[in-house]
């Protein structure tokens, strides 16, 4: 089971009040997670290590680089990793959204791959169609648009 470490700085967020976050990884991958300062022990099933591995690396970096992590924020890693285990969460979390013009930015983002296409399709389109079941979020998405 190899460790991983990760940046000092930002610590504290990436764990969360009583480590928090990382049960939440724990809980949607199916492993076990030891924390001993900066240092992680995975241990699990392949296929879950590899996507808690992901998920902690990425959130690392992105709070390296400056963002306040929210709880909402692990929770839309997971489901974004989930969804595609190879994406990068820094891309996804610096993508715009409806601009600060609109004084919505801060209250309005995608919280999933899809929500994220539907929000690009909007802004770069005039006329967008959408086909989903009931509490997908594209009312939500529509009216901060």
């Amino acid at each position: 089971m190899p460790a991983l470490t990760l940046a000092e700085e930002g610590i504290e967020q990436l764990y969360g009040v009583r480590d928090e976050n990382l049960r939440r990884v724990e809980a949607a991958f199916g492993v076990e997670i030891a924390a001993r300062g900066n240092q992680l022990l995975i241990d699990g099933a392949s296929g879950g290590v590899a996507a808690a591995r992901h998920v902690l690396e990425e959130l690392s970096k992105l709070v390296a680089a400056g963002h306040r992590l929210k709880p909402e924020d692990v929770a839309t890693a997971i489901r974004v990793v989930s969804e595609d285990p190879q994406a990068s969460l820094l891309d996804f979390f610096a993508r715009e959204g409806p601009g600060p013009a609109a004084g919505i930015r801060a209250l309005i983002q995608p919280r999933g791959l899809n929500q994220q296409a539907y929000l690009k399709a909007m802004i770069e389109h005039d006329l967008t169609l959408a086909d989903r079941q009931a509490g997908t979020g594209k009312t939500y998405l529509t009216i901060a648009v």
